[in-house]
């Protein structure tokens, strides 16, 4: 927690050491969700931390997007199938999580923060200027992978 103090923001209702609670959790849920731009679901059963930050999100006017499970019997498929039933929320379209939530152009080089689908891995894997962080790679439950790229920032 200090190392999170000193190189970044601690945000929190609740003073340091304050024990876990299921009530604790969900705030720290609506919290995520009001400091967020938008949310990405990529998998969830119906009940949990998951499905109240996808909540607070809706009531706060927050984007939510989600990524279309391949199996659709798998219980972390069960939230995910809830949310399709929400005109509210974006399936699979990862140009609009990037164009809407980060304002990232369509077109061009790959900028900072763009989400792609696993299949442009190998091309810009080998980019020297880009990391590639999974934001989800559930290979039981079937799930499609999104990808995060990020500019490394160069050493002086």
């Amino acid at each position: 927690m200090d190392f999170i103090i000193e190189s970044g923001a601690a945000i929190s209702e609740h003073l340091k050491g304050t024990p876990v609670s299921p009530r604790n959790l969900v705030n720290r849920n609506r919290i995520i969700s009001g400091i967020s731009k938008g949310v990405i679901v990529v998998e969830t059963p119906e009940r949990g931390g998951t499905i109240h930050t996808v909540v607070f999100a809706d009531k706060q006017k927050k984007d939510l997007f989600y990524i279309e499970p391949i199996d659709r019997t798998c219980k972390q498929a069960s939230g995910i199938l809830r949310l399709e039933k929400k005109e509210a929320c974006y399936r699979n379209e990862i140009y609009k999580i990037s164009t809407e939530v980060y304002g990232i152009p369509k077109n061009g080089d790959i900028p900072d923060g763009e989400f792609v689908t696993s299949k442009y891995m190998d091309s810009y894997g080998q980019n020297n200027d880009v990391i590639i962080d999974t934001a989800s790679s559930h290979k039981q439950g079937g799930f499609q992978t999104a990808l995060f790229l990020k500019k490394q920032s160069k050493s002086s």
